[in-house]
């Protein structure tokens, strides 16, 4: 089950067999495509990598948001360009690992169709309840959740947090209910507004919320 414990963030290119970088690459502006909304885990972390290599290439290196799918879209808008290089997909698990699970008749294969490039991230996931929350451990949390049923918020459908509140519902006969959003900080702000109890998020976007305290009970996501 590591899978369920960190977000691993990497970036990959179309795959083209003949394809070759040129000597002087890059010549001009690189993009960089995150599936996931503006300010989650993964749309920080390229944007810091993107800031470095446009230090290093002397070039720009844009970020570009197209969430939806699990990352299918961001995947399937990738492949339809030019496989030159100059547009990097910045994926995780749920992009090219969960995605082809859950929708098999994806147009595309992340395997065959994807060349890896360089792990740049992993991040932890965390359990973050309400600032009111009763819950002060993940084991009072589950313990409650067997008798009850709990919502919890998650970056959408599919993806490793959602997956998380299943796993919990596989293993422990918990009654978690999934509540889908179109990524981690509309779900963060429904969680300090009251709105959701529970958010399955990642240490790189929900973390400094957590240790700010917003949330005084964030816990790791792995009972006690």
């Amino acid at each position: 089950m590591n899978f369920a414990k960190r977000l691993a963030v990497f970036i990959a290119i179309a795959l083209f067999p003949a394809f070759a970088f040129a000597a002087n690459f890059p010549d001009r502006p690189v993009r960089f495509i995150v599936p996931f909304t503006p300010g989650g885990g993964v749309d920080i972390v390229a944007r810091l990598v993107a800031g470095k290599l446009s230090e290093m290439w002397g070039q720009p290196v844009l970020v570009e948001n197209k969430p939806g799918a699990v990352g299918a879209v961001a995947s399937e808008y990738v492949l339809q360009q030019p496989a030159d290089g100059y547009t990097i997909m910045v994926g995780v698990a749920g992009s090219h690992a969960i995605a082809k699970q859950l929708k098999p008749d994806l147009d595309y294969d992340p395997m065959r169709d994807f060349a890896g490039v360089t792990l740049i991230s992993e991040s932890p996931l965390i359990c973050l309840v309400a600032p009111s929350s009763p819950f002060h451990t993940m084991k009072e949390l589950v313990d409650y959740a067997k008798t009850a049923a709990v919502p919890f918020g998650s970056p959408g459908v599919g993806s490793q947090m959602h997956l998380i509140g299943e796993m919990f519902n596989l293993l422990y006969g918990t009654k978690f209910q999934h509540v889908a959003y179109r990524g981690v900080a509309p779900a963060m702000q429904d969680l300090i507004g009251g709105h959701i109890p529970i958010v399955m998020g990642e240490m790189g976007s929900s973390g400094p919320i957590a240790c700010a305290g917003a949330d005084r009970h964030a816990t790791q996501s792995e009972p006690a």
